[in-house]
């Protein structure tokens, strides 16, 4: 909301969100020997794609797009408040003007949740690296697991590039087919 200096020491003033993280949600379910209900994966689903779409679609005063992407999106970075509302936040390491290419060598963002053109850098990141990382969001919400989670950051991107993704209709009879096909859709290993 706001951005100064107050007594000597600045400040930044942010919406307060009465909730919780979509990672400690799952977490919080898994401990109970659960998962999240479809209806409010569901939820979840439609304010995120929202959020993104959002950012985008962000034009400058001129009209002109800025082709935001964000390339950090994990369930620690979407926020359900106690209402219902969704929020994605951290665009701490989000960059404009989407299709340049990160560095060899960089890793910006968290490496189980990367898209195989960050850790390979054989394509420019554009919304559709952020796309993958929501449905590898959408699958944990699903199946309580990121598939590409292992001990190290060097483990997570070997299987981020080498590991398969079982459909998420096979680890829960309730997904639909049509969400089956557009997360696995979404988690294709080539952005194209």
């Amino acid at each position: 909301f706001d951005v100064g200096e107050a007594e000597g020491r600045p400040f930044l003033a942010m919406l307060l969100v009465d909730g919780v993280t979509l990672g400690r949600l799952v977490r919080e379910v898994a401990k109970q020997g659960s998962r999240l209900p479809l209806p409010l994966v569901r939820l979840i689903a439609t304010g995120l794609c929202e959020a993104l779409t959002y950012a985008h679609t962000l034009t400058d005063g001129k009209g002109r797009p800025l082709r935001v992407v964000h390339r950090d999106v994990t369930p620690g970075n979407l926020l359900i408040s106690r209402n219902g509302a969704v929020l994605l936040t951290d665009f701490g390491i989000a960059r404009e003007h989407a299709g340049q290419m990160t560095e060899p060598g960089v890793v910006r963002g968290k490496a189980a949740y990367l898209a195989p053109e960050q850790v390979l850098h054989d394509a420019p990141v554009d919304e559709r690296a952020d796309l993958y990382s929501a449905a590898l969001t959408l699958y944990e919400a699903l199946s309580g697991a990121n598939p590409f989670k292992r001990d190290s950051v060097k483990d997570s991107l070997l299987a981020v590039v080498g590991a398969q993704v079982e459909r998420i209709d096979v680890l829960r009879s309730d997904v639909t087919p049509g969400m089956a096909r557009a997360l696995h859709t979404a988690l294709a290993r080539s952005p194209d």
